[in-house]
């Protein structure tokens, strides 16, 4: 979805937040996939607008990050629609999650300039306009902003500059038969994740569920997810006609075993009965509260009558004490 610093915790790469994981994951194996059919020790590769994950996921290849701020693991500060880089100067040019963070009239600029400074390929990977991503990071962004009371950066610039056009996306990277593009992220998982993620951020205990949750996903179900309608795609262009290299990566995706992987709906069915089970735990508790509490007015309301009571035949008493 959007741009995250590398979490610090993760001992190793399943370790991840799924998000993280799934993007980077796929660049990782297309990657791999590009340095074997080059037959490449290690490839040159430049990440643009990328964080120190690339080169957790990418360890065999020479990686540098460039980005608009410098920050931990960044060699390069630069605009990426206006690389300080020459022509052809890296085999691969990486761009993970950002194309949605540039706005719309740079894009075509940006990918130029990713393509320019390629030698042979550039691959990038993240959300893009679909019907079904627009309306699934209106409803994050609402769950955020009016549950979690969190203003999401990232997120919000996504609202901002509308999510990238696949086929305006293809065009500037090259020509079609030279572009290989792959789903990523089955939406109908995706949101449910992002959300019960978050939830889970605001129950007590909730990060070591989500920790759990995570590496569960990474190491179990994330070869589900590539399938539409998906809230990812990823993008493979080749400088030159190598449709061998292009059919290998195409391959290396639709090989996997698929069949293994669990059925998520039953994780998001067993969510939906906890929740559930706390929201009536919850209401129970209210609702015991609330009988107490009225317990406690109904004592008072007594008392407070008992005491008018008194009051009123002592007041009798002197009354009848005068006339007499």
């Amino acid at each position: 979805m959007t741009h995250l610093l590398p979490d610090d915790r993760a001992t190793d790469l399943l370790d991840h937040p799924f998000d993280q994981y799934q993007r980077y994951q796929d660049i990782r194996l297309a990657v791999d996939t590009v340095r074997v059919q080059l037959q490449h020790a290690a490839l040159r590769v430049l990440d643009v607008g990328g964080t120190p994950l690339s080169q957790r996921f990418l360890p065999a290849d020479q990686v540098t990050t460039a980005n608009l701020e410098l920050g931990s693991g960044v060699q390069l500060q630069t605009d990426g629609s206006r690389l300080a880089l020459s022509d052809a100067s890296f085999d691969v040019v990486i761009t993970v999650d950002t194309l949605e963070h540039v706005p719309a009239d740079r894009r075509a600029a940006f990918l130029t300039e990713l393509r320019r400074v390629a030698s042979c390929y550039v691959i990038l990977t993240g959300p893009f306009a679909n019907g079904y991503n627009e309306t699934a990071e209106r409803l994050l962004n609402d769950y955020l902003v009016n549950v979690a009371g969190v203003h999401h950066r990232f997120l919000t610039e996504h609202l901002q500059n509308g999510l990238p056009d696949t086929e305006e996306t293809r065009h500037a990277l090259g020509p079609d038969p030279q572009t290989l593009i792959i789903p990523s992220g089955y939406i109908h998982h995706w949101l449910p994740f992002m959300l019960i993620k978050h939830e889970l951020q605001r129950v007590a205990g909730g990060q070591a569920i989500t920790d759990d949750l995570d590496r569960f996903y990474n190491h179990q179900a994330y070869w589900r997810d590539h399938q539409l309608p998906s809230y990812r795609q990823l993008v493979i262009a080749a400088k030159a006609d190598q449709p061998a290299v292009l059919h290998a990566i195409q391959t290396a995706f639709e090989t996997q075993d698929t069949a293994q992987a669990p059925d998520l709906n039953g994780v998001f069915a067993v969510w939906q009965a906890l929740r559930w089970n706390q929201v009536l735990r919850d209401r129970a508790a209210e609702t015991q509260q609330l009988q107490v509490e009225n317990q406690r007015l109904t004592q008072l309301v007594r008392a407070y009558e008992n005491g008018r009571f008194i009051r009123l035949v002592a007041a009798l008493k002197r009354m009848i004490g005068v006339r007499r």
